[in-house]
C-alpha cells in the first residue's frame, strides 16, 4: 500500500470512530440507558470496548486495502465486488461486536454436562431456541 493507501485508512478509522461516538454517546446514549435496555447489557461490557475499537480498526484497513487492491477501472462488476467482499468483511467484526456488548456465550456446548454445569457457572439465564 502507498502512503495515500495508509492516510486513508487512518481517515477511516478517525472517521468512523467520530461517527460512532456521536451515533451511540450522544444521539442514542438517553435510549441506552433506559431500564428496559440495561437489562440487555453486558454487566461487564465496558471491559470489552477494546474489542470495538480493534475490529473497528481491522474492518477500517481491510476496507482501504480491498479497495487499493482492487480497483481497477473495470466497470459495475467491480463495484459488485467490492460491495461483496466489503459485505463479507462485515460478517465477523459485526460477531465480535455483538459478543462485547450482550451476555451471549461464545460457544455452544454439545454435552448435557456442560451444558448443566456451564448454567450454573454463569448468572445468565439460558434461553430456548426461537427455531
Amino acid at each position: 500500500m502507498n502512503k495515500s493507501a495508509w492516510l486513508a485508512f487512518i481517515t477511516v478509522f478517525i472517521v468512523m470512530q467520530i461517527t460512532n461516538f456521536l451515533i451511540h454517546s450522544v444521539i442514542l446514549a438517553p435510549s441506552y440507558m433506559s431500564s428496559e435496555l440495561q437489562k440487555l447489557w453486558r454487566p461487564d461490557m465496558m471491559n470489552k470496548m477494546w474489542i470495538m475499537w480493534l475490529t473497528g480498526f481491522i474492518f477500517s484497513f481491510f476496507f482501504t486495502f480491498i479497495y487499493t487492491k482492487g480497483y481497477e477501472g473495470k466497470g459495475i462488476f467491480e463495484g459488485i465486488r467490492y460491495g461483496l467482499y466489503i459485505g463479507l468483511m462485515m460478517a465477523i467484526p459485526m460477531a465480535y461486536n455483538q459478543y462485547a456488548v450482550y451476555p451471549i456465550l461464545r460457544f455452544r456446548s454439545s454435552t448435557a454436562a456442560h451444558q448443566k454445569k456451564l448454567s450454573k457457572s454463569t448468572k445468565y439465564k439460558r434461553c430456548k431456541p426461537i427455531l
